[in-house]
């Protein structure tokens, strides 16, 4: 007797399909099955992922459900081959909810949905008519874009039977009357002869004019639709909805008549991936923490005394040095969302210059807050009131006391333990260096110098965060790609040296050198006089704002403005700074300060 047809119209689509299920237990996958057969078309099973791909190939099912860990071939590997064979088959996993490591590997291969085991049988019908749902939609899709060219009828069955968004204009962006309902439901009706972007983009001017233009460039048909079509928003945001837009070209006796717009409502998507994405810099955050905490805790110092500046920043030039200051800092701190977000900001600067508007900076103070929110246990024990002493030290001032020197010279030693290690900073930067050099892809080996040297704990604070700048352009401009360096004739770990020296009654003397490629200084020079700057010496021109070694912007560097950052602050502290650089061997700078006048 016939099974009969299940009202729901997802389920019913799941009832004529042929499904491929994959469990490497024999008991479980006898009593799912028996499950699958009563809700599917066709069902196939196979004992591992090896014996599944060989299955797929046969047999062309319209739906995978597979465990994960099985011997032979696992269900994700199985994913990736079923992915290279057909991007569109819906895959869903049955797997643990603690493997989280398979669920992060789950997005890279395609998976569609997954289900925790135990498997609830409620959650597994959902993820089932989720993924029948999708099927459905497709093939109704696929229907329509051929009946679109017959005539209207067909198109019209579409939007009466899809829950997906559809609507369509002409080619001037005037929205015709054939839509979906969840169009009106997620928009409201559009006025009579509104136009898509007035309509999508009701608050926004400038997005509404780029939307504009781009359809616009669409409607001329002068390059192939598709070329123009990626060129269109494929992500629209209302409120705290997110949406995904998709465009077909509608063609009636060869020629473009009309526009075919597609709308998914993907917040619940956008949503999880925000949370994956939170999740991950939280342990960036950690693992920088862990790594150097007394590191850590100066650079969130430092972070959040630079936010506190720019909202009192009057010139622009400062604003736009203490916001890269920050994003590098930020960046190195395992705090990427914070980085991204002054990167962004950088852009909106260049294009309107000026100063950061109130919102960006109350973004910019909530975003930093929520960040610190999640580690506030982890910092709350910073060790505050803690000095440290480096066994030389302790051993000198032992030798002195069982020499019974003078006790006023030995408490004045004793009271310059209170003072920072300039070694912190050093080993703070190198710590920098040794992250960035893996976010490129580079070996580097850092040497410090620092001589036991104590300084004052105001002299130079603000000099210290800066220097990330000189360090982070080592590595991303200085030094070469192990490759490169061999066939140099270089070692392939490239060497960064931080040094900290004083003579007695001398200046306080800061070095970076690195063994790189060196810089073209004169050809430094040369852009910048084209910009309009006025040079005295080649080594000036690394200092101008806007004046870069390398031609792309990153996240890292190319804005060039963080050595003009270095260099103001090394200035107001009374110092001076000199590059020198040898074509292949690399450079050195050299910032020397005056010793405070009133300490030893």
């Amino acid at each position: 007797m016939p099974r009969p047809m299940p009202a729901d119209p997802d389920a019913a689509w799941l009832a004529t399909l042929t499904v491929l299920y994959v469990e490497d237990d024999a008991t479980t996958r006898e009593q799912l099955s028996l499950y699958l057969r009563r809700r599917v078309g066709r069902l196939l099973t196979a004992p591992d992922g090896a014996a599944a791909l060989a299955v797929f190939r046969a047999e062309r099912p319209q739906l995978v459900v597979t465990d994960v860990q099985m011997p032979r071939m696992d269900g994700l590997t199985l994913a990736e081959e079923i992915r290279r064979t057909d991007p569109q088959v819906p895959i869903l996993v049955i797997t643990a909810f603690e493997q989280i490591d398979y669920l992060r590997r789950s997005i890279d291969a395609g998976v569609d949905k997954y289900v925790t085991k135990p498997v609830d049988p409620d959650k597994l019908e959902v993820a089932l008519r989720v993924c029948a749902h999708r099927l459905r939609v497709e093939a109704m899709l696929a229907l329509e874009q051929r009946a679109l060219r017959e005539r209207e009828r067909a198109m019209q069955l579409l939007l009466d039977s899809t829950g997906e968004g559809v609507l369509s204009t002409d080619r001037q962006g005037a929205i015709l009357l054939e839509r979906s309902a969840p169009i009106a439901r997620w928009f409201g009706e559009p006025a009579s002869g509104a136009h898509l972007w007035d309509f999508f983009l009701p608050d926004d001017e400038d997005r509404r004019a780029a939307f504009q233009m781009g359809f616009e460039q669409l409607a001329e048909d002068l390059l192939p639709f598709e070329v123009n079509a990626a060129q269109m928003p494929s992500r629209l945001t209302r409120g705290a909805s997110h949406y995904d837009l998709a465009y077909r070209q509608v063609l009636e006796e060869g020629e473009f008549t009309r526009l075919l717009v597609l709308v998914r409502d993907v917040t619940e998507r956008v949503a999880s991936e925000k949370a994956e994405r939170d999740a991950k810099e939280q342990q960036a955050i950690v693992e920088c923490l862990l790594h150097d905490k007394s590191g850590f805790l100066l650079s969130v110092r430092v972070c959040e005394q630079l936010i506190a500046e720019l909202a009192r920043e009057t010139s622009e030039a400062s604003v736009r040095h203490k916001l890269h200051t920050l994003k590098g800092d930020a960046a190195l701190s395992g705090f990427h969302s914070v980085a991204a977000l002054c990167h962004r900001f950088e852009d909106e600067l260049e294009a309107s210059s000026g100063l950061l508007t109130g919102a960006q900076l109350t973004a910019l103070r909530e975003l930093w807050g929520d960040r610190m929110a999640g580690i506030e246990q982890l910092v709350a024990g910073s060790r505050r009131g803690v000095l440290e002493v480096e066994e030389p030290e302790l051993a000198a001032v032992l030798e002195r006391l069982r020499a019974r020197e003078d006790h006023a010279a030995i408490a004045t030693a004793v009271e310059l333990w209170r003072w920072k290690l300039a070694s912190d900073h050093l080993f703070r930067l190198e710590g920098q260096a040794e992250r960035v050099a893996r976010t490129l892809g580079k070996r580097v080996r850092v040497a410090i110098e620092d001589h036991a040297i104590r300084l004052p704990p105001w002299f130079l604070e603000d000099f210290w965060p800066t220097l990330i700048h000189v360090v982070r352009n080592a590595v991303d401009h200085g030094v070469e790609a192990a490759d490169e360096r061999v066939a140099a004739g270089k070692d392939p770990v490239a060497k960064i040296s931080l040094a900290v020296r004083r003579a007695p009654d001398g200046p306080l003397v800061v070095e970076v050198a690195d063994d790189g490629r060196g810089l073209d200084l004169g050809a430094l020079a040369a852009a910048a006089r084209r910009k309009g700057a006025a040079v005295e010496r080649p080594e000036d021109a690394l200092f101008l704002d806007g004046v870069s070694t390398r031609e792309v912007v990153t996240d890292l560097s190319g804005r060039g403005v963080g050595m003009g950052a270095v260099r103001d602050v090394c200035l107001r502290a009374g110092g001076t700074v000199h590059v020198e650089s040898v074509p292949g061997a690399g450079t050195r700078f050299r910032f020397q300060f005056p010793w405070p006048g009133t300490v030893p």
